[in-house]
C-alpha cells in the first residue's frame, strides 16, 4: 500500500522561505509534522537533535529547516507523475531537518568559514566529507529509521564530490526517493535561497539553470525522467 493512500500531503508549504525567521521556520515544521502524521518518536527525536545543531550554529539549523518544504514539494511532484510511489513523508520531513546534523561533529571553525562565505581549501573540503556519514549514524544511534538515515547519509547524492560520500546503490524505492527528495532539495536551497562561494558568480538566472542541471541529473534513471524532473522544477522554482 501506498503511505499516500493513508497520508495526504500538506496543502502548503511556505512560498517566501528566506524571509522567514528562525521561530517562523521551526513552527511551519511542527504543523508541517502535524499534517503528515510524524509518529511522537522520530517527533520528539528530530526536534532534540535540531535543538543540537541550533546550539552548534544556528545558521545550519536554519538552513535545514529552509529544506524541508523544497523537499515536500518535490515528494508532491514524484507524486503527481507516480501515484503509486512509496512516498515516506516522515522520513522526508525527519532527514530534512537532521540532513546536517552530522556537521556538529566537526569543527565549528570549518562552520563558521562556511557562513561567512570564505572558500574552502583542500583540506576544508576533506574536513567536511564525512559530516553526511557521521549524521547517519548519528540517526540510527537515536533510533530513527533506516530509511532517514540512508538519507542523511547521501544527501550529497550526485551533487560534488558524489564518490567521496559515498552512493549505496541497495536502496529500497521508498528509502531512494527519500534520499532524491532531500539532495534536490538541499541543492535547491543552497542556490536558490541564499549566497554562498558555490553560487555568488552566477546571476539569478545561472542559478536556476544549475537547479535544472541537477534534478534531470538526479532523477535521470526515473520512468518520464523529462516529464518528472519539468514537475519537480516547477514545484520548486515557485517554492523559492
Amino acid at each position: 500500500m501506498s503511505v499516500l493512500e493513508t497520508r495526504e500531503f500538506p496543502q502548503e508549504t511556505h512560498e517566501t522561505i528566506a524571509e522567514k525567521n528562525y521561530a517562523e521556520l521551526l513552527d511551519d515544521s511542527r504543523s508541517l509534522a502535524i499534517e503528515i502524521g510524524v509518529d511522537q518518536h522520530t517527533y520528539v527525536t528530530t526536534f532534540e537533535l535540531l535543538e543540537k545543531l541550533r546550539q552548534f550554529d544556528e545558521q545550519t539549523a536554519r538552513e535545514s529547516l529552509q529544506t524541508l518544504p523544497l523537499a515536500l514539494k518535490t515528494a508532491q511532484a514524484i507524486h503527481d507523475v507516480f501515484p503509486d510511489a512509496e512516498v515516506d513523508l516522515a522520513a522526508i520531513w525527519s532527514s530534512s531537518l537532521l540532513h546536517d546534523i552530522g556537521k556538529i561533529e566537526v569543527s565549528q571553525d570549518l562552520i563558521a568559514k562556511s557562513n561567512e562565505g570564505t572558500d574552502w581549501g583542500l583540506k576544508d573540503h576533506t574536513q567536511i566529507i564525512p559530516h553526511a556519514w557521521l549524521g547517519g549514524q548519528i540517526a540510527r544511534q537515536y533510533g530513527l529509521s533506516d530509511t532517514i538515515a540512508r538519507a542523511i547519509e547521501e544527501h550529497h547524492h550526485k551533487q560534488d564530490s558524489v564518490l567521496a560520500y559515498g552512493v549505496d546503490e541497495e536502496l529500497s524505492d521508498s528509502e531512494r526517493i527519500t534520499r532524491d527528495c532531500l539532495t534536490t532539495a538541499d541543492f535547491t536551497d543552497a542556490m536558490l535561497t541564499r549566497t554562498n562561494t558555490r553560487n555568488e558568480h552566477l546571476s539569478y538566472g545561472e542559478r536556476l539553470e544549475a537547479v535544472w542541471n541537477h534534478i534531470c541529473f538526479v532523477f535521470n534513471d526515473y520512468n518520464s525522467r523529462d516529464y518528472l524532473a519539468t514537475t519537480v522544477y516547477k514545484n520548486l522554482a515557485l517554492a523559492t
